[in-house]
């Protein structure tokens, strides 16, 4: 999980987070806990809160690469069809 310092999350986000890897832990899928909605950090905008994936995922993406400011470039390298919003 990838999670910007000093950010909290909503309350139960456990509970989302585990509904979550147990319904795709065999699939190539990620999960978003953007404040703002999904669209906007995937247009490119600072978004604040965190993103969930496998570490296969993570890997087979190239990670963050160095040349990214943030993990906004790895959110647009997985894709919005690969995205679930946990709010």
């Amino acid at each position: 999980m990838l999670l910007r310092p000093g950010k909290i999350l909503a309350s139960r986000w456990e509970e989302a987070a585990l509904v979550f890897i147990r319904e795709n832990h065999k699939r190539m899928r990620a999960a978003s806990f953007a404040p703002n909605g999904l669209w906007s950090r995937l247009r490119g905008a600072r978004g604040e809160g965190g993103l969930l994936l496998s570490r296969s995922l993570y890997d087979a993406l190239g990670g963050v690469r160095a040349a990214e400011a943030d993990e906004n470039g790895l959110i647009r390298r997985v894709g919005r069809w690969r995205i679930a919003y946990l709010g």
